[in-house]
């Protein structure tokens, strides 16, 4: 099950808390998600994970049901309400990859991610934990 992703980073959803007419663009919080990959089809992982900004740039940690734990960085793009990640298991750096993280108008954040010499892509949704974000 290490296969799976942040990401979350990890990996990647903001829970809906107003319209879309008043969306925050602070994603700094804790989150909840699940996720799939190719390489696991009747699996459904879950996870957690952490954003924070540092600077221009926001960092990215997240740990998972099978104890994988990933670190990334990420660009935000405002107007395309996209984060940009690259991330890494410190304790398997095979599993280094990059993802895109999509903020929907809702606040649900949905992420598509591979990592590094692979040809599968995975999908996984992240929503704010309740009083964060």
């Amino acid at each position: 099950m290490k296969n799976y992703l942040l990401a979350l980073l990890l990996l990647s959803g903001l829970s809906a808390q107003a319209p879309a007419a008043t969306f925050s663009s602070n994603l700094e919080g804790d989150y909840e998600c699940t996720g799939t990959d190719e390489e696991h089809p009747n699996m459904v992982f879950k996870g957690e994970m952490v954003i924070k900004k540092t600077g221009q740039t926001y960092s990215v940690n997240s740990s998972f049901s099978d104890n994988a734990s990933y670190i990334g960085t990420g660009i935000y793009d405002k107007k395309k309400r996209t984060i940009a990640l690259v991330f890494v298991n410190s304790q398997n750096t095979k599993e280094t990859g990059i993802s895109v993280m999509n903020i929907q108008e809702n606040g649900a954040m949905t992420t598509d991610w591979t990592y590094l010499n692979r040809t599968t892509i995975g999908h996984s949704t992240c929503t704010a934990k309740k009083g964060t974000a």
